[in-house]
């Protein structure tokens, strides 16, 4: 999973000019980091002038990962470096894109169940983020309608989760529930409940993002989507659950 990029503003503060080489990465994980942008390489900036370099984080395994950023420069203490760390980790929920169905006219999502679906839920076109397809869930009445996803996985206290989706609203009210969760059970035991609660109005895709610890060890996951809302509509796309070590 390929994270948004930071960018890192590199200024001279001397009073003579600064030339830096090539800027690039290394470290002990230099290959799970990449520069999407380099305005530093072979510049020569003038005193209270700037460069910018930005670098993504794509980790290819679970885990803490580490490299800096290595700027060549005529300056005292050359070669500087921006440290650089990240962590990996474990995608866990199924069609998150909600771009599999099991029928080219389906409106429900492979690896997912409705609760209380009408014919305009499920399967959108119109509005997406990412991929081929969002899922509209909307009301004309105070029903609740959700979306679930629940899964067989083992893990221990300690692990951490990073939970995150896109969601675009159309006229919801401030009454009702609206909003992500993720469940952790222990087989019939109750471990914890993490709740995203979705913005309301109208207003085009957000992404919404929720960092938690597991309290304890759990043998089952479920994620859910709700809508209780009377009146109104979201559209959700680009669901992740990772989990790291």
């Amino acid at each position: 999973l390929l994270l948004p990029a930071r960018t890192f503003v590199v200024k001279n503060t001397g009073q003579a000019a600064l030339i830096i080489g090539t800027v690039s990465l290394a470290g002990v994980a230099p290959g799970q980091f990449h520069i999407t942008a380099n305005g530093c390489s072979g510049k020569k900036l003038a005193p209270g002038i700037t460069c910018a370099v930005a670098v993504t984080f794509n980790p290819t395994s679970a885990g803490t990962k580490s490299a800096f950023l290595n700027f060549p420069d005529n300056a005292l203490g050359s070669p500087h470096r921006i440290p650089l760390t990240g962590k990996g980790g474990v995608e866990l929920s199924v069609n998150g894109g909600f771009n599999l169905y099991p029928t080219s006219t389906a409106k429900i999502p492979t690896g997912w169940k409705p609760l209380h679906f009408a014919k305009t839920d499920g399967k959108n076109t119109a509005y997406k983020k990412e991929g081929s397809a969002s899922v509209r869930i909307g009301n004309t009445t105070a029903i609740t309608k959700t979306l679930t996803q629940a899964r067989a996985l083992s893990g221990r206290a300690g692990n951490t989760f990073l939970f995150r989706l896109w969601v675009k609203g159309q006229n919801i009210p401030a009454t009702g529930v609206v909003q992500a969760e993720v469940v952790l059970w222990n087989g019939t035991t109750f471990v914890t409940d993490q709740v995203i609660p979705l913005p309301r109005g109208t207003y085009g895709f957000t992404q919404q993002i929720l960092s938690f610890t597991a309290p304890g060890p759990y043998t089952r996951i479920v994620i859910r989507l709700w809508y209780t809302a009377p009146t109104g509509a979201a559209w959700f796309d680009g669901l992740s659950l990772l989990r790291s070590p």
